[in-house]
């Protein structure tokens, strides 16, 4: 039905016999007309991949996840992060929910002529595209269930994906605390200390590759499973964003609830396409925290910070077997540097187009209203030129 609408106008754009006054630039009316398609098309898109693409890789990812909470439930002595992560879920829920459904309330009331936003009703009676009498309350009946319920279900899909990012932001965080503390621990004691000391600390680094390698492979997993998803979703919302914005700037409409409610709306779509993907962008980061702290227990390990303990290791490393444990251990630390190095956690767009880095966020929220200022400028050369 969207599709009617939209083709009904690109015909009048592009038919010759059509007397059409050229008010504005004939891109800047093509995206305000697909403004009410993108989202739909995103809904289906999304649900679509995430169903029938990689429903098997799926249910293998959300084993991988169970155990990714038992371990979290053993490193913090308890189920707080657990806890944590379902108050997550709901809120993520509830969210996406009373925000679709304020908007889509707002939207149906604006165009059945219920709030002063417009002077006109679009469609007082029956559909026009129709040859059959369709009514307002018979056509939102129609389209609710099949798009906005979609789109609601899309979003959920949005949500797993960050709730996902989340979870493996807790294992890090406790991973990082453990090598933080094993830091602190090595300072208080003797340079050398006993195998003992060092045989532990060498079960310890075993058991860090093993958890960071088992991350970066849940990373890749949801590279694989939602990276496609996530690159339409960013897109879509882009699209959308322009398509509300450019329906506010090519409208005479002065009405102040009018400007406010589509400002209002360009920014909630703007908000879909970057905060969702927030912990995203914070999994980034930490594993370069991770490398940090890891420098930093290497540093003390050998033994920089204090040169006269540098001196001992170096003249006990070929008098003393009791060091043996320590080289192990040592060779094993600088192993997960490198790993840790070489595998950061990106998690990537569309196999690797771009990947959610806190610049990435940033180039988004300001590239789009530096577009639409460019848009506006078009627009009102446009006018000019028309009224000349």
């Amino acid at each position: 039905m969207i599709a009617l609408e939209v083709g009904h106008d690109l015909y009048n754009h592009i038919s010759p016999t059509q007397t059409i006054a050229k008010e504005y630039p004939f891109i800047l009316k093509v995206v305000k007309d697909l403004a009410y398609c993108f989202y739909p098309i995103r809904a289906f898109l999304i649900i679509l991949i995430f169903l029938f693409k990689n429903l098997s890789r799926l249910r293998e990812q959300m084993q991988a996840f169970k155990s990714y909470l038992a371990f979290l439930s053993k490193a913090t002595r308890g189920d707080c992060p657990i806890k944590r992560l379902k108050v997550m879920s709901v809120i993520f829920f509830l969210v996406t929910f009373v925000v679709h459904f304020l908007w889509v309330s707002l939207e149906w009331s604006k165009n059945g002529g219920l709030l002063p936003l417009r002077k006109i009703n679009w469609r007082r009676e029956c559909y026009s595209y129709f040859t059959f009498c369709l009514r307002d309350y018979l056509f939102i009946l129609l389209w609710t269930p099949s798009i906005d319920l979609m789109f609601f279900l899309s979003q959920q899909v949005i949500a797993y994906a960050a709730l996902c990012a989340i979870t493996l932001l807790y294992v890090l965080r406790s991973l990082q605390a453990e090598i933080h503390s094993a830091t602190e621990y090595h300072l208080s004691m003797s340079p050398t200390g006993d195998v003992s000391r060092w045989m532990r600390m060498r079960r310890k680094v075993i058991r860090w590759t093993d958890i960071y390698t088992e991350v970066c492979g849940a990373v890749r997993e949801i590279n694989v499973v939602f990276g496609w998803i996530v690159f339409i979703s960013v897109g879509v919302d882009i699209l959308t964003t322009f398509g509300m914005s450019a329906t506010l700037m090519t409208s005479t409409e002065t009405n102040l609830n009018y400007v406010v409610y589509n400002v209002c709306i360009s920014g909630v779509f703007l908000a879909y396409a970057t905060v969702p993907f927030v912990p995203f962008v914070l999994l980034y980061e930490m594993s370069h925290e991770i490398g940090g702290v890891l420098q930093q227990l290497l540093w003390e390990v050998k033994g920089h910070s204090h040169p006269n303990h540098t001196q001992l290791l170096v003249h006990q490393k070929g008098c003393c077997h009791v060091l043996s444990p320590r080289e192990d251990m040592l060779d094993r630390l600088e192993g997960l540097a490198v790993i840790v190095d070489k595998n950061v956690l990106a998690v990537e767009a569309a196999g690797g187009l771009f990947i959610f880095t806190r610049q990435h966020l940033v180039a988004i929220g300001t590239s789009v209203p530096t577009i639409l200022l460019l848009l506006r400028e078009m627009l009102h050369r446009s006018r000019t030129q028309s009224n000349g």
